[in-house]
Formats: structure tokens, C-alpha cells, sequence
């Protein structure tokens, strides 16, 4: 198998400790997409003298996605699966367009499948994360904590390990971050490996697992069964997409409020024997359905049981392009017909071109599906400026829509009716770029880059913070003062 994702030159990032160590053998290649210039190289010496059918891809996304496409141009004999863990607050405005490339793909938020399937996906499997049996395991070992949290402080974490606090809980956490407030400071232990985790879960009479998501929202997440997989006590914070996986009081912990999140707690920590039955059943539970070899034996045997398609039709996208400005856009595509002079007819999607850019059929392409998807008036795709990623975030952009009057007009395709009557109601998002726009009149490229470009200041920042500069800091740390203004 070929394992593609971020960070896997880490052996402790997230997807590495999950199913890379968990399905993944000795000669297996791995990739770690940010790192990795040649991977398309690199593919194609591990496949000499293989049967290229029998092998897979297992991908999983996180951003500049041109891997699956440059896959599919350059090899599309061999199997891609993508694992979207993120399909929560990802799907609209990404996964389901690298969907569009790949064999087949799974999506944890299953409350989905039947979009992806009104979509016209076929490939498509509803799946959860799992536990690492390797790494998450049980231990005869003594309970020294009372309560322990392990993960980033951020949004209502914050609060309720305050609230836990003020509450005189015995508390611990761990993980980056919570050293930097100074009422938790003391109750910080530290950043944790993953055998250190597995040490400090065992220790724990409850452990405390919040389910909100870095997005907003409510996540099932991995550490529900990894917790479980260790045969101790959770205590989650409730939400209707839990009750898919697990019973509360009988399997898991839960509370509602910050109340009962206290009640809960010192209710537990007075009932041992309740508090273990309760792992117990957690236990059992994930042994018999929750682990990776389980879920991936699911998988596999899905992409064996049927044809996989995507059954989309032909689209028609009329390309305005009355000054010449360069594009790769070509005629000569099965999934589209391209049509570079209005000949009065309708069409599926109309786009103008005023700047030179590296446009071609595979942005039209998602664009289009985009605008079939949501039935929307207009599509608004991420673009690259200089190859700096302009990331701008829906909600920015529709609390404050003059400010998609600073987008180039190639980021935008317009549905023919919209098009037409110029009545813009419904928009659609890509936050997944596919080409470059150039010669941008240079006030309008400093004001992109200045409101969107926040993912490679966070980068340069990182970097000028390790080099201890002083002056760069400066600057990033005013170019982020002026967004919040502006966006504000």
C-alpha cells in the first residue's frame, strides 16, 4: 500500500499512529505530502515490477490538494481511497470536490451520505475513526488522577477545565498550549508523547474527552475510542451524534451543562464500580467494532462489493475571454464542452478571464460541479497570488460582501441565469485552489494578501519566532492587527 497525508515524516502525528501503524506492513511507501517535492517519482519506482491493480492509495487530505489530480492524469490504473476525517465542516467547501478524483472515499459525518449520493457519488462509504489497538491498550497499573484532560485549550475546553477548577476538582491537563494560562499553569502536565498518553489515560479514574470542534460543532473524534480501547472511564460533553456509537450511563459518561458537568463528576469519582462497569462496556464495544483493522476490513470489502462511479453529466461553460489574457484552458475533455463565444444558448456555468492565469479545465471543472451541487448563483474559488494560498472563509465574505468585490473576477463563475440578470442570492465556496492568477494591478494584490493570506503568515511567523526575529515578528504581528480591523 501507498499511505499520502501531512506530517507523516512524524511518526507521532495522528494519521501515522492511527492507520498507518495499524494496517500499514514493513515495505509499505510512505509520504508526507508537505515534504515530499517528487512523490510522483517516488510512486512510480515502488510500482516497478508490481501489479499496479492490486495496489492502493490510502490518502488523507488537508490542503494544496494537487496530488489526487496529478494522480489520476499521470497513473489512473491505480486506486486512490481518501479518509475524510474532517467531512464534519469540510464538505462543502472541500471534500467533496477532491471526491471528484479519487476511487473511493469515506466521510465520517454520515449525516452527509445522502448529499454525496443526491451529488451523483457512488463511491462513497460512511465510517468513524477508531482505536490503534497498538498504542491504546490496557494497563494493570494504579489510578494517581482524579480527572485528566489531554488536547489543545481552545473555545469551551477552556471554560470547563476552569469550571473544574473553581470547583476544587482534581484536575490535570496535558498538551501544548495551557502553560500559557496562568490560572491553569499550575494544573498543566505537560506535552505528552503517545506512550506517555496511553500511560497518563490508564492513570486516570475519569478522563475527560470534549467534543466540540475546532470549527464549531459537535465531532465524534478518535480519542472517544481510542479512551475506550484502554478500558477506562470517559466523560464527553452530549450531542445526538454520539448516540450513534455510544449509550449514555451505559457505555460513556455525559453531561449537558456546566452543572451537571460538575455532578457528573463527583458522581463518578464516588461510584468506582458504576465508573468501571461503564469501561468495561466501552471496551467490549470497540474491541467488536471500533478498531482500525475492523474498519478497514469494512472499507476494503465495500470497494470490492460494487462499481464505483461519480455519474455527473456533461457540463457546458462559456469562457469569456475577450482580451487574450492566457489561460490552460483546453477544448478537448470528456466532462466538459467549452465554449469561448456566446452562441445564445444556456449554459451550466459562464466565467470572464481579464487576468492572465493559470485557469484550466480542472478548476472549471470543480467550479461547475459546484455550481450544480448547490444550485447556486455564483461560485467563489481560493486562489494563489505569487503561489501565496488567497484562503478567504465564507463567513467572512457574507457578513461583509463588498469584500468579494476585491476578487479577481477568474475566482468567480456565475450560473447562465445569474449571469444574465446579474441577481447574485445563493453563493458556493471552494477553500481548494487549482490555479494562479498573475498581473494583478498592484494595490488590489496588496489588499488580497493583507485580508487573506493568514495561513502562510502563520508560517512566517513560526519561522522569524525559531530565528528570534524580532523585526519579522513585528511585521506579521501588524499585518494581523490591520485584517482583524478590516474584517471587522
Amino acid at each position: 500500500m501507498i499511505f499520502v497525508g501531512p506530517y507523516l515524516s512524524n511518526p507521532n502525528c495522528h494519521f501515522n499512529m492511527n492507520v498507518v501503524d495499524s494496517i500499514g506492513k514493513e515495505n509499505d511507501l510512505v509520504i508526507d505530502i508537505k515534504e515530499e517535492k517528487d512523490y510522483l517519482e517516488k510512486i512510480k519506482h515502488y510500482l516497478v515490477d508490481k501489479s499496479i491493480e492490486n495496489e492502493i492509495v490510502i490518502y488523507n487530505p488537508f490542503e494544496k490538494e494537487d496530488f489526487v489530480i496529478v494522480m489520476k492524469q499521470e497513473l489512473p490504473e491505480l486506486k486512490i481511497f481518501m479518509y475524510c476525517s474532517d467531512d464534519e465542516w469540510r464538505c462543502f467547501n472541500y471534500d467533496r470536490y477532491l471526491a471528484l478524483y479519487v476511487d473511493f472515499f469515506s466521510i465520517t459525518a454520515k449525516k452527509h451520505l445522502p448529499l454525496y449520493e443526491k451529488w451523483g457519488f457512488e463511491n462513497v462509504i460512511g465510517t468513524n475513526w477508531a482505536c490503534n489497538t497498538k498504542k491504546f491498550y490496557p494497563l494493570d497499573i494504579e489510578k494517581k488522577y482524579d480527572v485528566t484532560f489531554i488536547g489543545a485549550p481552545y473555545g469551551k475546553r477552556i471554560d470547563y477545565v476552569r469550571e473544574a477548577i473553581k470547583n476544587k476538582i482534581n484536575i490535570k491537563v496535558f498538551g501544548k498550549g495551557w502553560d500559557k494560562f496562568n490560572d491553569i499553569k499550575e494544573y498543566w502536565g505537560g506535552y505528552v508523547s503517545a506512550d506517555d498518553m496511553n500511560m497518563i489515560i490508564n492513570q486516570s479514574k475519569i478522563n475527560l474527552n470534549f467534543m466540540w470542534s475546532s470549527q464549531g460543532g459537535y465531532q465524534v473524534k478518535g480519542r472517544n475510542f481510542e479512551l475506550s480501547g484502554c478500558n477506562v472511564f470517559q466523560l464527553c460533553n452530549f450531542g445526538e451524534e454520539l448516540l450513534e456509537y455510544f449509550e449514555p450511563n451505559i457505555n460513556i459518561g455525559v453531561f449537558n451543562n456546566k452543572k451537571d458537568f460538575i455532578e457528573q463528576i463527583n458522581y463518578y469519582l464516588k461510584n468506582n464500580k458504576k465508573r468501571e462497569q461503564i469501561a468495561d462496556n466501552s471496551f467490549n464495544l470497540t474491541m467488536e467494532k471500533h478498531t482500525w483493522n475492523i474498519k478497514f476490513k469494512e472499507i476494503f470489502e465495500f470497494e470490492q462489493s460494487k462499481q464505483h462511479i461519480v455519474s455527473l453529466a456533461k457540463f457546458k461553460i462559456l469562457v469569456l475571454n475577450e482580451n487574450n489574457v492566457e489561460h490552460n484552458i483546453k477544448t478537448n475533455d470528456s466532462r466538459l464542452e467549452i465554449y469561448f463565444e456566446d452562441t445564445q444558448e444556456e449554459y451550466d456555468g459562464v466565467i470572464k478571464l481579464e487576468n492572465n492565469t493559470t485557469i484550466n479545465n480542472e478548476t472549471l471543472y470543480i467550479m461547475v460541479f459546484s455550481l450544480y451541487a448547490d444550485k447556486s448563483d455564483v461560485v467563489l474559488a481560493n486562489f494563489y497570488i505569487d503561489d501565496i494560498w488567497i484562503r478567504f472563509k465564507e463567513k467572512n465574505l457574507l457578513q461583509k460582501k463588498n469584500l468579494i468585490n476585491l476578487l479577481p473576477i477568474e475566482s468567480q463563475m456565475y450560473s447562465f441565469s445569474s449571469y444574465s440578470n446579474k441577481k447574485l442570492i445563493n453563493y458556493s465556496f471552494i477553500e481548494y485552489p487549482t490555479f494562479n492568477i498573475g498581473k494583478i494591478p498592484l494595490i488590489d494584490k496588496i489588499f488580497l494578501k493583507l485580508l487573506f493570506s493568514s495561513y502562510h503568515q502563520r508560517e512566517k511567523f513560526a519561522i522569524y519566532k525559531k530565528k528570534k526575529n524580532l523585526k519579522g515578528m513585528g511585521i506579521i504581528a501588524s499585518e494581523f492587527l490591520a485584517r482583524k480591523v478590516l474584517l471587522r
